[in-house]
């Protein structure tokens, strides 16, 4: 059969309001062809119609639920899936929003490999009711079987936003979150650090280190007793995060995040995705050191220079990925906030600043951070003249939270309300805070040079 033809001809009748042809046609081209969305998608709105059309409400349900008796009866005792798609799609057209059918019928989908099409249904259920745990969970495994992380992850959120309690629900978050990472980091691969570093020269930097950390006979004897243990229980995950710990230590960070990924394969649990992190993390900062190095010594040699500054890129690049990925799931963890808005200033440029802005702006939240965080943001604030007084305002307010003027925290405070208020063009301000921090710390950086000039 031909069934485009078919489906423009029910899209007609939908186009003119005559429902009822048009959900006859729809149903004919489904039981021909299936996976044919659009007509799948028409008939939902044909139905859909038809039940306004009856009041849309609880008498219009018992209306569509007599009607459909028959089919529904039948579908108590049907097994075979295409006889199920059937009895489904029979019943739904007099009660279009009965959940527990546009269940069965995306389970018979399911089983007949026709994933897009359940995936539609239970999007439709979902958009029927919106509040029902136990459809945003069955979509929510449908899309993370199809490897669709991101609304996966959105369908096991809004499941914590009703119940909080849900620990079934925020494990789900978090492993498809991990999981989805990895597949966009490539951290996954079996291939292992080292061929993902394609300098040779870096690589055997890196190498270098390493073997020099490694001055403990007793901490590498430790590592190949892990490694045993691990490779006697391939199963166990936590025997793989023990072997990764003391590679950890060792500073084998490549070799410890390949153990970390082997358990966190097996258990795709948090901590172990978070380890996997550190370890990259360490290994680029290692890299970087050792680039710093090497340019200081051939200060004139611009390839040094250059591959200083590429270490530096593609540490921050990390750094920030992973830790906006961290903050992600764990959204009330302010730390994480402050450590990231930090990385943001670290790598610089105007779209960084902002998003450092947002992040200590959220920090501010956590008493124990807000002081930090207010500085933070007052010199973000600084870097534009634009915000010269948005910085002074952050500065100041968080110097009142300060009783004693003497600490680290006040003297960084007044010297940067100073600076900013020589930006501003207000001497006799900028005198009055170099004064105040002369009082408690004449040799703190600059500041008797500072008066001098200014008094």
């Amino acid at each position: 059969m031909e069934v485009e033809p078919l489906f423009l001809r029910g899209k007609e009748a939908a186009d003119r309001g005559n429902y009822d042809y048009a959900i006859t046609i729809f149903l004919d081209v489904l039981r021909a062809e299936p996976t044919h969305r659009n007509s799948r998608i028409a008939l939902r709105g044909c139905e859909m119609e038809k039940f306004r059309e009856r009041g849309g409400g609880f008498s219009a349900r018992l209306s569509g639920m007599a009607q459909g008796i028959g089919p529904f009866l039948r579908l108590l005792v049907a097994k075979e899936p295409k006889k199920v798609l059937d009895l489904c799609e029979q019943y739904l057209v007099g009660d279009p929003g009965n959940l527990g059918v546009l269940g069965r019928l995306a389970e018979a989908h399911v089983k007949l490999g026709y994933m897009e099409a359940a995936t539609d249904t239970l999007e439709f259920a979902r958009q029927r009711a919106p509040r029902n745990i136990k459809v945003l969970r069955r979509l929510g495994t449908l899309l993370y079987q199809q490897g669709i992380y991101d609304k996966a992850v959105r369908c096991f959120q809004e499941i914590n936003t009703l119940k909080p309690d849900d620990r079934e629900a925020g494990d789900k978050v978090r492993e498809i979150s991990a999981e989805s990472h990895l597949k966009r980091s490539r951290m996954e691969q079996s291939q292992t650090f080292r061929e993902q570093l394609r300098d040779e020269n870096t690589t055997v930097n890196l190498e270098r280190e390493q073997r020099m950390a490694v001055t403990s006979d007793e901490r590498t004897a430790e590592a190949e007793k892990l490694k045993a243990e691990a490779m006697a229980h391939p199963e166990d995950a936590e025997g793989f995060v023990r072997w990764g710990d003391a590679l950890f230590r060792a500073e084998r960070f490549p070799d410890a995040e390949a153990a970390y990924r082997k358990a966190f394969e097996i258990s795709k649990k948090w901590p172990v995705r978070e380890k996997m992190g550190n370890s990259r993390l360490r290994a680029l900062e290692h890299i970087e050191r050792a680039a710093i190095k090497k340019a200081e010594e051939n200060a004139q040699d611009p390839q040094s220079l250059g591959a200083r500054s590429e270490a530096r890129r593609k540490r921050l690049e990390f750094a920030i990925k992973e830790f906006d990925f961290r903050r992600k799931q764990h959204p009330t963890d302010m730390k994480l906030a402050m450590q990231l808005g930090l990385f943001y200033v670290e790598a610089g440029g105007e779209p960084n600043i902002q998003q450092a802005i947002q992040q200590f702006q959220q920090a501010m939240s956590s008493p124990g951070l807000k002081v930090r965080a207010q500085h933070l943001l007052g010199r973000c604030f600084a870097n534009d003249p634009k915000t010269l007084d948005m910085a002074r305002e952050q500065f100041a307010s968080a110097l009142t939270t300060l009783d004693d003027p003497a600490t680290d925290a006040a003297k960084s405070l007044m010297f940067d309300l100073a600076l900013v208020s020589e930006k501003l063009g207000d001497k006799v301000e900028a005198l009055k805070w170099y004064k105040k921090i002369f009082s408690v710390d004449a040799s703190y950086r600059n500041v008797a040079k500072k008066i001098q000039e200014l008094g």
